[in-house]
């Protein structure tokens, strides 16, 4: 895990994996959301609504790449209700986000 990253670091960092990933990925909110990096990034974020809609994301029928980034201590959760998110998504990198949040910068697995 990096050192503490702020929204214009995060931001970068964002826009690096996007590079790496492809036009068209779409990013997305889980349990997390910054309106500074949405300055930072320029474009819009989608939020997923519920833990149930992190199956819905990775299997989204566009073929366009996802990131998601999502709160530690959300993920955590969804991940007891839905035990399969781990095999579904892949975590690209985590960032320390202020003092005490970490953010999970994730791709679904095969991406």
């Amino acid at each position: 895990m990096r050192e503490q990253t702020d929204s214009s670091q995060l931001a970068a960092r964002v826009q690096q994996i996007e590079e790496q990933l492809g036009p068209g990925t779409g990013v997305y909110w889980f349990g997390y959301r910054d309106p500074t990096l949405l300055y930072y990034l320029g474009q819009p974020v989608e939020t997923i609504e519920g833990m149930s809609a992190l199956l819905e994301v990775q299997q989204q029928d566009s073929g366009d790449p996802v990131l998601v980034l999502a709160d530690r201590r959300l993920w955590d959760k969804a991940v007891a209700r839905f035990p399969e998110l781990p095999e579904m998504y892949r975590v690209v990198d985590t960032v320390r986000f202020w003092p005490t949040r970490q953010i999970m910068l994730m791709v679904p697995v095969g991406e």
